[in-house]
């Protein structure tokens, strides 16, 4: 739903993150674009908190295909901050969608590689992340 879309723009106007619920799927989107700051993964990452929270979504694919930084010094919040927040309001899941480029996907690995809340799996296809979601919006709780 275009009403849904919540985005964040970096100090030159550029398009960094955006999310949406996508009703039709049951899931929120969240896309990241660029280089971003450990402000604005925090930024975008409450953004998305706001989302799940309203729409009520377990599942979200976390697309990052477009993202050329590292972000691994926000390991450390998403980690005790963030995913127990979102796990709270009812996220389950996170398909996470590498970036070709290594340092994001140091990035990422880093990331699930430790001991979350909710299950986050990572993907180098968007297609492969989507299959698996579907397979998790239509599971029951905590599948």
């Amino acid at each position: 739903m275009a009403s849904d879309r919540k985005e964040l723009r970096d100090s030159n106007n550029n398009l960094c993150f955006f999310c949406d619920y996508i009703e039709e799927e049951g899931w929120v989107y969240s896309c990241w674009i660029g280089e971003i700051s450990d402000n604005l993964v925090k930024e975008g990452a409450r953004l998305t908190l706001d989302l799940i929270s309203e729409t009520g979504s377990k599942c979200v694919v976390n697309d990052n295909r477009q993202l050329t930084g590292n972000w691994s010094e926000s390991n450390d919040w998403l980690e005790n901050e963030y995913l127990p927040n979102a796990a709270k309001v009812g996220m389950e899941f996170i398909a996470h969608v590498f970036s070709p480029k290594f340092i994001t996907k140091f990035s990422a690995v880093d990331l699930s590689t430790r001991d979350l809340p909710i299950i986050f799996r990572t993907f180098v296809d968007i297609d492969e992340a989507e299959d698996w979601m579907r397979s998790k919006v239509k599971s029951g709780p905590s599948e």
